[in-house]
């Protein structure tokens, strides 16, 4: 794969030239045309969008209904430098923003260095981050290190989704159905009544999603039985959530608020789209994938559905104090759980002498569980007086993941040979009495976590123009893991081998051959670290519509513990933390009388201890890399005429591996970051095309920009199939027509209306499977919704 190279110089250059150009634009300004302001609180207190001297992007939910954002993979196409890449599609989103993300890991068990905050509420459990999007009153996605005033895991940024909360006037509601391709229903509602006039109100809201798998299930045309699911095609959606929202003012300083809500999601996962690569340790006949199967078919005996379950409760306190000093807590508890069925085979070869109903690649996860608890706790005084606005606050943040996992690896080589046979893979061919066999491997382990913090951030005017930010936090973590095992069973599901085990006598007892379990003993394991993060921001209005900023500041992400380790005591580690230092520079503008908004920042990253996983064979390790990222990105949203408004981003990155990088003896210095694209681009417009009776009609359409980008940090330097590749740049491209009046909105929309096949992740499983695990994007999908407000 080619790399566009994009020097920073040259970065600067266009960015600049693009900013000097824009006052220059030959455009009448006309009355009634400018743009709405839009409040954030990126910096924990309400200000305008274009006053905060952060890189903030923010969508209302008006602009998420526009655009047709029904989850969180759909804000990628909006958001510059934003990257979502998950093998495990809606049910977890894995976010990388500005190059900063989990990579290529997928252990349940590790937080993200993009943290997600509900209604400020941070969420370290990432099965959960795609559950609550209904209802909300806008998404901010705030990016660079914000390790003051968030904190926790927040290396490269933070993600916050704002929930709608009662009025506390009046009642009002909507219900929205819609149908789709894939026999897709939708079906979002919420409503509102004020309990006390000004005192208290409850809000209720809820959405429920069904439709069938674009990925059209073959196993019975091939004889591989996959009792899971059935002949149900794969990648399908099925998901439900309830939100329920008091608000109470006891008095006209204290506002109140508590949250309890539920969510479930189970659709059948999307099946690898898998390429085969040779591999002389497996029958010459074995794994393939059939030429005859198209992109959008699929072979898979061990794929099912993706579990999900997230249930919690918020209480927030927002106390005026008095005209200077304001009082916020927020306290939270939620409950996770998530178990998978993960097939990473999906060959369509079966013979005579495979065990019944298997296929050649039958490795894969028969479930992959973790339970998870947490309790947030967020306590701050907002002071305001004259010049000076001062943050002083504590957080306490403590969870537990519980995981369980079961890995089958070649079910199809029990055919034929004695119950009971242990010699995985043939390994010990030469060693026993018995063909080579199957073996499953069961893990455990449970993992806590407790994150203690103080922060205090300050901001000073010194002149109507000029300010000052200055911002610290001091963090100390604790982590543990505890009630850990790796265990394997032989072909007929009985006990035969410990790789390792937290007890010194476990038990079951397993056979002698070939782990004796008194040498696999590792003790509960703790770790604890502290750190310093902050940051500088100066910020000056040359004039009241256009402000220019710099800044430095400074990420840290706790280390982790792998939490796929099924091989040995080897595997059993923390890595070091993870510590990110930015420096940005950027601007705000509102040009041509407020038609004209432009934002735009360029950025240098020094990325040490990033956390990525190292797959050697079936085991997988956690590692540390350090690199540089440089980039630019651009926001510009224009209101040419009363009826056309068009919206633009840009986002460039330049990522690269520092020299002395080694990973799996393979020299990567110089390589790019994986699931960095180097340039995205968006375009959009809506235009109102009529007015008809007491509505207008609006036709919405975008295209979308996605660079070239890797899979792993191997590039092209490990992998024999298509990873080492890489992903290619692709387009997509949207359309919504809409009509709406004060009580109806009806809309008609077609996402990739090209029907673009592409892929948005992949794993080099050559050393245990031989192949290339790829999961493809979402093909065409179109439907109808309609709204009736009340």
């Amino acid at each position: 794969m080619s790399k566009y190279q994009f020097s920073g110089n040259r970065a600067l250059a266009v960015l600049g030239t693009s900013l000097l150009a824009l006052p220059c634009v030959n455009v009448a300004a006309k009355e009634g045309l400018a743009l709405e302001e839009v409040i954030v609180t990126a910096t924990r207190r309400a200000e305008s969008l274009q006053t905060v001297p952060v890189t903030v992007s923010a969508m209302t939910g008006n602009e998420l209904q526009s655009k047709g954002v029904f989850d969180t993979n759909d804000l990628m196409g909006q958001i510059p430098n934003l990257q979502i890449n998950s093998p495990w599609g809606d049910s977890q989103p894995n976010f990388n923003l500005r190059g900063v993300g989990v990579g290529n890991e997928f252990n349940a068990n590790i937080a993200s260095p993009i943290g997600v905050y509900f209604d400020e509420v941070y969420e370290g459990f990432r099965a959960a981050h795609g559950a609550q999007i209904f209802d909300v009153e806008r998404i901010e996605v705030v990016k660079g290190p914000q390790g003051t005033l968030y904190g926790r895991n927040t290396t490269g940024g933070a993600i916050n989704i704002i929930s709608r909360t009662p009025d506390l006037d009046g009642s009002n509601g909507f219900l929205t159905m819609g149908y789709g391709n894939y026999n897709r229903k939708r079906i979002q509602a919420a409503a509102e009544t004020t309990l006390i006039d000004d005192k208290l109100g409850v809000r209720i809201a809820g959405t429920w999603v069904k439709g069938d798998g674009y990925i059209k299930n073959r196993n019975s045309d091939y004889g591989v039985s996959n009792t899971l699911v059935g002949d149900k095609d794969f990648a399908s959606e099925d998901s439900r959530a309830l939100r329920v929202t008091f608000r109470a003012m006891p008095t006209d300083n204290l506002n109140l608020t508590l949250k309890a809500y539920t969510g479930e999601s189970k659709p059948i996962g999307a099946a690898p789209i898998p390429v085969f690569v040779d591999n002389p340790l497996l029958p010459a006949n074995g794994f393939n994938r059939d030429s005859a199967l198209d992109d959008d078919e699929a072979v898979s005996f061990r794929g099912g559905r993706f579990y999900n379950d997230t249930d919690g409760v918020a209480f927030t306190v927002n106390w005026e104090i008095n005209d200077e000093l304001t009082l916020i807590s927020t306290s939270a508890y939620s409950k996770n759980k998530q178990d998978l069925s993960i097939d990473f085979g999906g060959s369509t070869q079966t013979t005579q002498t495979l065990a019944p109903g298997s296929d050649v690649a039958d490795i894969g996860y028969s479930h992959y569980v973790s339970e998870n608890e947490a309790i947030n706790q967020d306590i701050r005084l907002n002071y305001q007086s004259g010049d000076l606005q001062l943050i002083v606050g504590a957080y306490y943040g403590w969870d537990e993941v519980d995981t369980d996992n079961r890995v089958t690896f070649s079910g199809y080589l029990d055919a034929g040979i004695p119950a009971g046979s242990f010699n995985p893979l043939g390994l010990y061919t030469g060693l026993v009495p018995f063909p080579p066999s199957s073996f499953d491997a069961l893990q455990a382990f449970v993992q806590e976590r407790e994150s203690t913090a103080f922060y205090i951030e300050g901001t000073y005017d010194f002149t109507d123009k000029l300010s000052l930010t200055l911002g610290a936090r001091y963090t100390e973590d604790e982590s543990s893991l505890d009630d850990f095992y790796a265990l394997y069973l032989d072909s007929t599901d009985n006990p035969a081998a410990y790789a390792y085990s937290s007890e010194i006598n476990p038990s079951p007892a397993p056979g002698l051959f070939p782990f004796d379990p008194n040498t696999a003993y590792l003790p509960k394991l703790d770790d604890k670290e502290d750190n310093w993060t902050g940051r500088v921001i100066v910020d000056y209005a040359i004039t009241s519509d256009v402000m220019i900023y710099a800044s430095y500041s400074k990420g840290y992400r706790a280390g982790a513990y792998n939490g796929l380790a099924i091989a040995g005591p080897e595997q059993i580690y923390i890595t070091d933390p993870e510590k990110l230092d930015a420096y940005e520079v950027g601007i705000k503008s509102r040009l041509l009388d407020d038609r004209l908004q432009l934002n735009g920042a360029v950025f240098y990253y020094d990325y040490t201890g990033q956390q990525l996983q190292e797959s050697v064979g079936a085991t997988t390790f956690l590692r540390n890399l350090d690199s540089t990222v440089l980039g630019l990105e651009a926001e510009i949203t224009y209101q040419a005429t009363d009826r056309l408004r068009l919206t633009s981003g840009f986002g460039f990155l330049d990522t690269e591996y520092d020299d002395g990088q080694v990973l799996s003896g393979i020299d990567i210095s110089g390589n790019e970051q994986p699931f960095a694209p180097d340039i995205t681009f968006n375009l959009s417009a809506d235009y109102l095309l009529a007015e008809v009776a007491d509505g207008e009609v609006t036709v919405s359409g975008d295209i979308q920009y996605k660079g070239e980008q890797w899979y792993d940090p191997f590039n092209s330097k490990q992998a024999a199939g298509p990873i080492k590749d890489g992903i290619d740049s692709f387009w997509l491209s949207n359309i919504r027509v809409s009509y709406e009046s004060d009580d109806l909105l009806a809309a008609l929309y077609v996402k990739n209306i090209t029907d673009k096949y592409y892929e948005v992740y992949g794993i080099n499983t050559e050393g245990f499977a031989s192949n290339n695990y790829l999961i493809r994007g979402e093909p065409r999908t179109y439907g109808v919704e309609v709204t009736f407000k009340f």
